[in-house]
């Protein structure tokens, strides 16, 4: 089936039960607008603003349509909500997840080649002289039911730039190669049962062997924490570095980039009853958007789906006692936390206040997922704007209130191109057909 075929039968209104036009609700619509008013010339002559209206007969020229968009749309308690396009992709592949095997038997291992950076680098300090490199690889992970197995990871030496002044600053420096030792670029880590559950390599290893598969009580795992990214007790051992990755401010934004991670894995114990309840938890979330047929960087086609979190711009001040130690306090910081520490007792009260603003900015997630098995192909986080300004802090002598800091940090992308999985019989074979 076609990626274009498989979204059509997927169209909630092409399911959608509407009453025809000979319906008692089509007949009561029909009645209420035959019997309403009619344009006249007169009438247009008194509302001049209007278009031209012709008049016609309605009885001869109403569509079956508009009697049926009008039974759904007008009349109140007949017909509920339809779910958006993107909540029945995500039912459907919830049922398409229920049908993919995932049980691991003796001596077998599930298999992942992921291409991602592997090294983010920022050489210099010097304005004008500075500048952020990364450098690609793969990381190819084998797990066995029991989490043994074994991660490769091999970098590409080849610097990379997220924007063209980043590249010009290098050039202007004479093209240096990255500062990654030769011995490096191929790392092999092997793993233990039951020890890879918080590997902490460029992709962790989460062991999801202990979370429901209700999709009610696992949406309440994932959405556990008052603001993601700030405690990392937040979630069981077992995923809490999905904590420690988040990017997000809302609990809507966490859930489907929580969800999103533990579908891509690699994972330890996933069946495929919890992965068909991720993709139910996905269609509880509110503003994701379907792309429809997309393609990822590798060339694998599947379905895109994207959701954006948008932040509003906001006022920080930051207030510092000139005394050692100092205090900070955050008034109206972004994502509405506030940060207040107290030093010791001193008699020094003066201070110094900083206030600055952080703009509008929105972060994008999109995922692309194969619908044939319901498996994730890829995903990208990325940022708009790309800059924002650095938070001032107290310093620790009490001859400098506020510490220097950079005007600005860069928030770089990051992506997850899926190149193959798969069922394998060994810690060191590849999918059919990698």
């Amino acid at each position: 089936m076609s990626i274009e075929t498989w979204l059509r039968e997927a169209d909630p209104a092409r399911r959608a039960d509407a009453p025809g036009p000979d319906s008692e609700i089509g007949r009561s619509i029909y009645e209420r607008s035959v019997a309403g008013h009619e344009f006249t010339r007169a009438d247009h002559r008194r509302t001049s603003s209007r278009p031209r209206l012709v008049r016609v007969s309605l009885l001869a020229t109403v569509p079956v349509a508009i009697a049926i968009l009008l039974a759904v749309t007008l009349l109140p308690g007949t017909e509920a909500p339809l779910p958006s396009a993107a909540a029945t992709t995500f039912h459907r592949l919830s049922l398409v997840a229920t049908t993919v095997p995932t049980t691991l038997g003796s001596g077998q291992y599930y298999y992942t080649e992921v291409e991602r950076p592997t090294y983010q680098i920022a050489v210099g300090t010097t304005p004008g002289h500075a500048f952020n490199e990364y450098l690609d690889g793969t990381v190819q992970t084998w797990v066995a039911a029991d989490g043994s197995g074994r991660v490769v990871t091999t970098t590409d030496p080849t610097p990379q730039f997220w924007t063209a002044a980043d590249r010009a600053a290098w050039v202007a420096a004479g093209r240096p190669p990255a500062a990654v030792p030769p011995d490096q670029l191929t790392t092999v880590e092997q793993l233990g049962p039951n020890s890879g559950s918080e590997v902490n390599g460029p992709i962790p290893l989460y062991d999801v062997s202990g979370l429901p598969t209700d999709p009610n009580a696992l949406a309440q795992v994932l959405s556990h924490g008052e603001k993601p990214g700030n405690n990392l007790a937040s979630l069981p051992k077992g995923i809490s570095s999905l904590d420690f990755v988040s990017n997000c401010a809302t609990r809507a934004c966490a859930l489907f980039e929580r969800a999103v991670s533990l579908l891509q894995g690699p994972d330890v114990g996933a069946t495929a009853a919890f992965r068909a309840a991720l993709y139910q938890v996905l269609a509880t979330v509110p503003g994701v958007t379907l792309l429809g047929p997309t393609t990822n960087p590798g060339g694998r086609s599947g379905i895109g789906l994207a959701y954006v979190e948008h932040r509003p711009a906001s006022t920080v001040t930051v207030a510092c006692d000139v005394a050692i130690g100092g205090t900070l306090h955050l008034a109206s910081p972004p994502g509405g936390a506030s940060v207040h520490l107290t030093p010791a007792p001193h008699n020094d009260t003066s201070t110094t206040k900083i206030t600055y603003t952080v703009p509008a900015s929105t972060t994008t997630f999109t995922v692309v997922i194969d619908p044939q098995s319901a498996t994730v192909l890829g995903s990208e986080e990325s940022f708009s704007p790309t800059l924002i300004p650095n938070r001032p802090v107290c310093g620790a002598d009490s001859g400098h209130a506020v510490k220097a800091t950079p005007p600005e940090h860069e928030l770089t992308p990051t992506w997850h191109v899926v190149l193959a999985q798969g069922i394998v019989d060994s810690e060191t074979a590849l999918p059919q057909g990698s």
